[in-house]
């Protein structure tokens, strides 16, 4: 995915959770002693959605703001699936009574969600272009706030979408420990991530898993694992998943095995919440990060933590790409791989990002893929990706060209973009039939 300016934050006093689809209260942002009269403003003009249309709209009755835009991390496709067949929607808002205004018509649009910003500028400040300083900001009108790096805080349902029914299912009681591994020591990791240089959008601080330094050495890694409350001190399999504390914060992976456990529908099992370690170098079919991985990682979570068979490796965006370069030049140390919206990328669909730092390896691991006559081994593979993001070609290449070297590929998609909701939204049914598929002997 492209680099991306970095989205505000969901104003202080939102609550975001992605346990569930939640709602805020629209008067959120507004300075002190203002509230009603923001509320007031929202409420008569405010996005809306109607049968056969979004109406966004801005509130700004004295138009202070200039070149109001929405903002919006989508490559939306005609129906039939075709490629840059058509302009992207508009994304200039007009002035009109009250504010700013622009209208998308729903037909066309392959989606069941959307997550966006508002940008604008305010003239009067020359040290931004054409004499403009821009900010983002979320929809004040609209109360649905979501939190995630790859897309706006502000959120919309259209016709269609309904959450996960799980959401709403009792759960497993799950209690966390804490597990120190060695962490990974990597001359390009430490030098070689910086914010921006990302494939797929807005990076936190890259290096600082794995950049703290101890006396005499590298500080150990500490990953957080979750267990039933039950079966602290059982033996049980392990699931692995890059991008562990944002999965778990944003994707609400542990609460997705709480409830598919309660439901019978997943075996007892671990869930390692893999903090990322540089994470654009490291991700982006790294050797060293493979080998640390496999050779340091996985054998110090299974001395520490009783573990039955071999693990399931899973990972969003660059950490699906990580997990399927560690198990191809490390054959068989995963039983399965769940793979999210993976950074697949092809000269075909994405020679804009032929950028990114780290392009030339990332291509060679993929070319590699799409190379070779046997697979070196075949674990459980389950792809999931949102119908209405860029990765999405390279996706649906890669799940042919598994299946076509004999691997067992589970697919689901869902109408939506390159978000953490929508991998969240995939774990049902993607999850419970690769835990199935990799482990045959839990069922």
């Amino acid at each position: 995915m492209t680099d991306l300016p970095e989205p505000l934050g969901a104003a202080d006093g939102v609550r975001v959770d992605a346990r569930a689809d939640v709602r805020v209260d629209a008067r959120a942002g507004a300075r002190e002693g203002e509230g009603d009269a923001a509320a007031s403003a929202t409420e008569d003009f405010r996005t809306t959605l109607t049968q056969h249309e979004i109406v966004f709209r801005c509130p700004d009755p004295q138009h202070e703001l200039v070149d109001v835009r929405l903002w919006y991390y989508l490559d939306l496709p005609l129906p039939d699936g075709r490629r840059g067949s058509q302009p992207p929607p508009p994304d200039h808002l007009q002035p009109v009574p009250g504010g700013w205004e622009l209208r998308w018509p729903l037909a066309g649009l392959d989606l069941d969600r959307l997550e966006y910003e508002f940008t604008a500028g305010r003239s009067g400040h020359p040290e931004g272009p054409d004499g403009r300083e821009r900010t983002m900001f979320p929809d004040p009108g609209n109360p649905l706030r979501v939190e995630g790096p790859f897309s706006g805080s502000s959120w919309l349902a259209l016709p269609g979408y309904q959450q996960p029914e799980w959401l709403a299912d009792e759960r497993w009681p799950m209690v966390s420990q804490v597990v120190s591994v060695p962490a990974l020591r990597s001359a390009e990791g430490a030098h070689g991530a910086e914010v921006g240089d990302s494939a797929e959008g807005v990076e936190s601080v890259e290096g600082v898993q794995g950049a703290d330094r101890a006396e005499g050495g590298v500080r150990p890694l500490d990953v957080e694992v979750w267990n039933p409350a039950w079966a602290v001190d059982q033996e049980l399999p392990l699931l692995i998943a890059h991008d562990g504390p944002e999965f778990h914060r944003l994707g609400a992976l542990t609460d997705a095995i709480a409830a598919f456990g309660a439901a019978g529908r997943l075996p007892a099992l671990r869930v390692a919440l893999l903090p990322p370690q540089w994470r654009t170098s490291t991700y982006a079919a790294d050797p060293a990060y493979a080998a640390w991985l496999v050779e340091q990682a996985v054998p110090a979570l299974r001395e520490a933590l009783p573990t039955r068979g071999r693990p399931i490796l899973a990972g969003p965006s660059l950490g699906g790409l990580a997990a399927l370069h560690a198990e191809w030049h490390h054959p068989g140390t995963f039983a399965g791989l769940l793979l999210l919206s993976g950074s697949f990328f092809m000269d075909e669909f994405d020679s804009h990002e032929s950028g990114f730092v780290h392009w030339a390896r990332l291509r060679g691991f993929i070319d590699e893929v799409y190379a070779v006559g046997l697979p070196p081994s075949r674990p459980a593979v389950a792809l999931g990706w949102g119908t209405a993001e860029e990765n999405r070609h390279n996706n649906l290449a890669m799940a042919a060209r598994l299946e076509q070297l004999g691997l067992s590929v589970g697919r689901a998609t869902r109408r939506d973009g390159h978000t953490f909701t929508c991998w969240r939204n995939l774990l049902d049914p993607l999850l419970p039939q690769l835990v199935a598929a990799a482990w045959p002997q839990e069922g």
